[in-house]
């Protein structure tokens, strides 16, 4: 988005909007593309990242292995119940129009259940590696 964009969206400046992108450009948290007009967009890596420092921070390794088995255990009741290997190989026509929508809110659950386990996991990683004794 161009500075302008964000600026109207922000309901401030030009150069307000400017300053605070410049800012949010150094920490990582906006991404800046140069040209005409510079352009920012979120830097999801940066979110992603809070998010498992979060996770690694607010609880214990146990409690992260046990959210990463229950994310698991339904991962794997979607793949039997739709006999497939991930929401993306389900073909929703293959469901009468009564089920559609049923359907669409589990390949959801599905999905987050996924991108869930995914984060979980590398915040139980992390969490390890922090309580890991130190061999000095």
């Amino acid at each position: 988005m161009a500075v302008s964009e964000i600026a109207e969206r922000a309901n401030c400046s030009d150069e307000s909007a400017r300053t605070h992108l410049s800012f949010y450009a150094d920490l990582g948290i906006v991404i800046r593309h140069e040209g005409r007009p510079v352009r920012y967009e979120r830097n999801d890596e940066y979110f992603e990242w809070r998010r498992v420092n979060e996770l690694a921070r607010e609880h214990t390794v146990e409690e992260l292995q046990i959210r990463v088995s229950e994310l698991t255990d339904r991962i794997e009741t979607y793949c039997e119940e739709y006999d497939a290997d991930s929401p993306a190989d389900v073909d929703v026509l293959e469901f009468d129009a009564a089920q559609i929508d049923d359907v669409y809110v589990d390949l959801g659950d599905w999905a987050t259940a996924i991108e869930e386990r995914r984060l979980h996991e590398r915040a139980r990683r992390k969490a390890a590696g922090s309580t890991a004794p130190s061999h000095g």
